[in-house]
């Protein structure tokens, strides 16, 4: 889903094949990744699975358009009020 502004309309694409990437989501009133050390412990130590974190809303799926309104910080210390995701790695 995209959000035009300008156009004062929706885009739901849902097409096939639409690339899309996952990104980890920040907490709208804290600014903090939803993705804890203890999410990782636990992928670590294979007591989760990917799947889990996007059904608990700890990591999102973001498509080409959607990321024309989103504010995506490389790094945690690059987090500021207006980021809505981080990268999962900045590579």
């Amino acid at each position: 889903m995209f959000l035009h502004i300008v156009e004062r309309c929706v885009y739901v694409s849902c097409d096939g094949g639409r690339i899309c990437r996952p990104l980890i989501i920040l907490d709208p009133v804290t600014h903090k990744p939803k993705l804890t050390e203890r999410h990782i412990q636990e992928l670590t130590n294979n007591l989760r699975d990917f799947p889990s974190l996007i059904r608990e809303g700890v990591i999102e799926y973001v498509d080409a358009n959607e990321e024309n309104s989103c504010m995506v910080a490389l790094r945690e210390p690059h987090i500021t009020r207006h980021c809505t995701h981080m990268e999962i790695d900045p590579v």
